[in-house]
């Protein structure tokens, strides 16, 4: 095998074999690498019975945890989009609701529902609001365009028909038997 060193050179960075009869009719020019590779060992790793089984506690333990993580994010997420669609009245379509997002990103989900339900839902409310209270002032306007100011007018309250209202006094004295009259004198 030959050995080479790295020369440096105005050219550039390169390999000088140190016996270059070696070449076997190789120019020294075609000969720009060879580098011989590394053998790869296999590492042996020996442990005693107790290293041995706190490794497979410890491996046990990691799986419990991530089976636990995996318990707790799905309740979360069912939490989360039990709350965004706490409204939905009808249970199945409710269910349908979690099960559609539940591989979605619950979390963008919440902040999404948290943006709309407190900055959109309001301003939708007060929309909502100024058309209805627009809507009736609208009805009340063509109600009184219809009738005339007499109509718009309280009633007089009807007189039903007696003696007290048939007659009607004329002088002093009419006045005075008319009072006598609803007296019953």
């Amino acid at each position: 095998m030959s050995t080479y060193t790295v020369v440096e050179s105005k050219e550039g960075q390169g390999l000088k074999q140190e016996n270059p009869g070696l070449l076997f009719g190789k120019n020294q020019n075609q000969v720009t690498e060879e580098i011989k590779k590394p053998e790869i060992k296999e590492d042996v790793v020996s442990l005693t019975k107790e290293q041995h089984e706190a490794l497979i506690k410890e491996k046990q333990e990691n799986e419990k945890l991530k089976q636990d993580l995996a318990v707790l994010v799905n309740e979360n997420k069912t939490t989360k989009l039990n709350t965004i669609f706490k409204s939905v009245k009808d249970e199945s379509l409710k269910k349908t609701l979690i099960d559609k997002y539940f591989n979605a990103d619950v979390n963008q989900l919440n902040d999404f529902y948290n943006d709309v339900h407190s900055h959109v839902f309001p301003s939708l409310v007060e929309e909502a609001k100024a058309q209805a209270e627009q809507e009736t002032k609208n009805k009340l306007v063509e109600e009184n365009k219809g009738k005339s100011k007499a109509a718009a007018l309280p009633k007089e309250p009807k007189v039903e028909d007696s003696k007290a209202a048939s007659i009607v006094p004329k002088s002093v004295n009419e006045i005075i038997r008319f009072d006598r009259l609803m007296r019953n004198i």
